[in-house]
């Protein structure tokens, strides 16, 4: 069985929250037999980005008038999930650029609340964007290559490849339910047109057909070329293995590194991590020209120590990122998750407990972990508590929004000021009036957040 879902966020950035869903049950020829939907309020830490609410056209009074909690959004969705795998054992998430975007939200929703995301392996996920990437590679001749506006990339968003085939007349409507019934249309359209059913796609496609005897191996990779070449190969060689996972060495990249290591500091820069739940890797052998182009570089990498003793462990250590937990929630560890949940039960039945189990898990924590599943506590605390600390409120907002200390990448996301003054610009030289309204519900929406901090 299908479960094609899609998510309208408050922000791209992974500090956002969910504030549209929509899960549409299928069979595999397509027979819709169940749908979930609905709108989300905003938490009180959450202040949306100005242009998510422009795309996805959904006014903050909306969200307020017909929304549901962010807490019962969360056990809805891990409900209905569950409900669908008690019925079918099995089941695929399909998403479209999901693996990397909705899939994301969706465990950092579940995970915020206790709730394990990974349904005990039994559901799967399926990014369509692969699928619709390796119909292109595989059949660049016969396939309706999009050029961006730029024409510096070829595009495969959703818009781009439904009016392709036909799916769609106009622009995209950006709303949960019609992005799911768009994708629908526009997958069944290609099972048709290429004769190749999505069941039948593997995210990893190797030459030998196995990843367990993968290491070792030299092989390229199809990759989208720049307009207007529509190809391009990437090679690699595989230098480890665990179970479905892959870590590669760029063989382009490692040669440079080795004869300009002034400009190519780093081996790790060389190397990429390709999970199968996550990324789409299709490769090909290497012809008898290509074996001796790389058969050189590829026996120096055999020789070097900092290649040959590598392993994924090691490698995820040097790559380790100090970012916010919420970008990196995982990071906490299953284990925690259940204990998650029990800490917030305990703070549901008693407010007044907060204190206590704050200062509990200070003085038990015994390493990162520990502080993460604090961390996660404190939001729940501050985001469902019915009446949290401000001082611990404001410290949250301004690190969230005025220093943006926390923010992975601060330099290209909207700073309040910003969002503010385009908020202004819309209102004064008008603009659709929806985008008015959502402009003004904006601003009525961050008056009241700043004026609710103290100080």
């Amino acid at each position: 069985m299908y479960i094609v879902y899609d998510f309208e966020t408050s922000s791209r950035d992974i500090l956002g929250q969910i504030i549209g869903f929509c899960f549409v049950v299928l069979t595999q020829d397509w027979k819709e037999v169940d749908r979930f939907s609905g709108l989300v309020r905003l938490n009180r830490t959450q202040i949306p980005d100005l242009d998510a609410l422009l795309v996805t056209q959904i006014k903050l009074s909306e969200l307020e008038m017909n929304g549901i909690s962010e807490s019962q959004a969360a056990k809805s969705i891990a409900a209905f999930l569950n409900n669908q795998l008690d019925r079918y054992r099995t089941c695929a998430l399909v998403g479209y650029n999901s693996n990397r975007f909705d899939l994301n939200f969706l465990r950092n929703l579940l995970i915020r609340y206790g709730i394990n995301p990974y349904f005990y392996g039994r559901l799967s996920n399926i990014d369509a964007l692969h699928f619709v990437q390796d119909l292109a590679v595989s059949n660049p001749d016969n396939f309706p290559w999009t050029a961006h506006s730029d024409a510096q990339f070829w595009t495969f968003s959703l818009e781009s490849i439904a009016t392709a085939f036909g799916t769609l007349s106009g622009r995209q409507a950006h709303s949960a339910d019609a992005d799911v019934d768009l994708l629908i249309a526009t997958i069944r359209k290609l099972e048709t047109d290429f004769g190749r059913p999505l069941s039948t796609f593997m995210p990893v496609r190797l030459p030998g057909g196995s990843v367990a005897g993968a290491v070792g191996s030299l092989v390229k990779q199809r990759c989208k070329g720049v307009p207007p070449v529509k190809l391009h190969y990437r090679y690699w060689k595989i230098v480890a293995v665990r179970k479905s996972e892959l870590l590669l060495l760029d063989l382009e990249r490692y040669q440079n590194y080795r004869d300009s290591p002034a400009s190519n500091p780093s081996f790790v820069d060389c190397l990429t991590y390709f999970n199968p739940n996550k990324a789409y890797l299709s490769c090909d052998p290497l012809d008898a020209n290509e074996m001796l182009r790389f058969q050189e570089i590829a026996a120096a990498a055999d020789q070097d120590p900092s290649i040959r003793e590598i392993t994924l462990d090691s490698f995820f250590e040097l790559t380790k990122k100090e970012w916010d937990i919420e970008y990196r929630i995982h990071d906490m560890g299953f284990e925690r998750i259940e204990r998650l949940s029990v800490l917030i039960r305990q703070l549901n039945e008693n407010p007044s407990s907060y204190e206590t189990i704050v200062n509990s898990l200070w003085a038990r924590r015994q390493n990162e972990k520990d502080v993460f599943l604090v961390q996660l506590f404190n939001r729940y605390y501050l985001n469902c508590h019915p009446d949290p600390n401000p001082a611990h409120i404001a410290k949250y907002f301004n690190a969230r929004y005025v220093s943006r200390t926390m923010v992975r990448d601060a330099e290209n996301s909207p700073t309040i000021d910003q969002m503010r003054n385009k908020a202004n610009e819309i209102i004064a030289f008008g603009n659709s009036p929806i985008d008015v309204e959502i402009a003004r519900e904006f601003l009525a929406y961050l008056k009241r957040a700043f004026l609710a901090l103290p100080g």
